[in-house]
């Protein structure tokens, strides 16, 4: 398993995620070098943000998330998506 700090920006849209439990929770819509887009699979279709922080590893194929499922669905990563970093003046 990749350990390295993941750039979301080099995860593909359409990879699928699962959690830290190995449950798949959907696919990678978008990126940014702040978080994830993924429209998930969880009851109803959502669209969670997922920060770059809580990505555990991306192997190519697919990404696993440091969070459970339960954790992603009350999370508030569907609330629209987080602030980019911003750089020093």
């Amino acid at each position: 398993m990749n350990m390295l700090p993941v750039d979301p920006r080099e995860i593909p849209q359409g990879t699928v995620v699962f959690d830290s439990e190995d449950e798949l929770l959907g696919t990678v819509e978008g990126t940014t070098e702040a978080y994830l887009t993924m429209t998930n699979r969880l009851n109803r279709p959502t669209i969670y943000y997922i920060p770059a922080s809580e990505v555990a590893s991306w192997n190519g194929r697919e990404v696993r998330l440091k969070a459970t499922q339960e954790e992603v669905r009350l999370s508030a990563w569907d609330q629209g998506p987080p602030p980019e970093p911003t750089q020093p003046p």
